[in-house]
């Protein structure tokens, strides 16, 4: 009988990847706030342990790791304001990331990175411009492309690795980031990220 119930268990669990995937594009948590439960209800069955990021995210703002969200904490603000002004951070952070990683003439061992700030279930995507000084930031998208390495975060850890100058090891210590991807692509990954600056 438990061997049943495994199996049905797989199937609900892949009609509901199914449907959150279907649909070129899902809002994220600054479009549609009751969205953000589900929405992280599936990130942790296509990404196991991914709900983790959130809760390292807390320990360590309270630990002092980390700054708190500021917007967050504007009572001043609507909550559209609020909303807006997380958007604009979480653009210009993401946008600086990008702008901290290299890429040498002629590196192909760099996957695109698609980004996803758990707090809003912000996607993104930073990709390698061959050429280029730096990648480049695609911000507020509809997921991960195939080929892509996920990167699980949120913008306080963001902040702390573009502005205060946390390496990116030092970010996966704490827990504040996780990488999903194969292997070889998760290795190039993290090896990218920690020669941002």
């Amino acid at each position: 009988m438990r061997h049943v119930s495994v199996r049905v268990w797989c199937r609900v669990a892949i009609a509901c990847l199914a449907l959150a995937a279907a649909g070129a594009a899902r809002p994220c948590g600054f479009e549609d706030p009751n969205s953000v439960a589900g929405q992280r209800g599936v990130m942790n069955l296509a990404f196991p342990k991914s709900a983790w990021v959130s809760t390292a995210v807390w320990q360590a703002q309270r630990a002092g790791d980390l700054p708190p969200d500021a917007p967050a904490q504007r009572t001043d603000l609507t909550p559209q304001a609020r909303g807006t002004l997380q958007v604009m951070r979480a653009t210009w952070l993401l946008k600086g990331l990008a702008k901290q990683l290299d890429v040498p003439p002629g590196a192909t061992d760099r996957p695109a990175i698609a980004v996803v700030l758990m707090g809003p279930m912000l996607w993104s995507r930073i990709e390698p411009r061959d050429g280029a000084v730096a990648a480049r930031a695609h911000v507020h998208i509809s997921g991960p492309e195939p080929g892509d390495v996920v990167l699980v975060t949120d913008t306080p850890a963001i902040e702390a690795i573009v502005g205060a100058g946390m390496r990116f090891a030092r970010a996966q210590e704490l827990g504040l980031v996780r990488l999903y991807g194969s292997a070889a692509q998760v290795s190039a990954v993290q090896a990218w990220l920690g020669l941002a600056h």
